[in-house]
């Protein structure tokens, strides 16, 4: 007898697609971003079919999707590994921090991996912090910093 019990697991991994551009391509980052979203809804570009390729070696983050017993669904979303940062699966953000009694506030830019949770991005926001500015430490224990929304930077 077929067991009803199941279990899906999930990878993160890079998949890329290399597209030839018209000679006359304006390349500035504006438009090349405005090409590849174009390409990546329309699912083709300049006759070209936009078909992702699977770098299997960037394979990382194992996970269980779900775990299903006899009664239905048992578990989900656990984490087996930790997925990896590299340079492309990463996102760009910036933030600032407002130190009272100082008129400027304090700029950092930092990376997270894509998907990172708010609490990934705000401790890559206050390492960045404070490698930028190890002088104000005392600041962020006391509790008195007004942090802006952090953003994320295009690229």
């Amino acid at each position: 007898m077929k067991s009803k019990k199941t279990m899906t697991l999930g990878v993160d991994l890079s998949a890329y697609v290399t597209l030839a551009l018209p000679e006359d391509t304006e390349m500035t980052p504006q438009n090349l971003i405005k090409l590849a979203r174009q390409a990546d809804e329309d699912g083709e570009f300049n006759g070209q079919e936009v078909i992702y390729q699977p770098e299997w070696a960037s394979q990382e983050g194992l996970r269980i999707v779900c775990a299903k017993g006899e009664g239905g669904l048992g578990l989900q979303h656990i984490p087996v590994s930790a997925p990896g940062i590299d340079a492309n699966a990463q996102e760009s953000f910036a933030g600032s921090f407002k130190i009272p009694g100082r008129d400027e506030p304090v700029q950092v830019s930092f990376v997270c991996r894509k998907g990172a949770t708010e609490q990934e991005k705000e401790l890559a926001f206050f390492h960045a912090l404070v490698e930028e500015a190890s002088a104000l430490y005392d600041y962020l224990s006391m509790g008195d910093v007004l942090a802006a929304p952090l953003q994320q930077v295009a690229g």
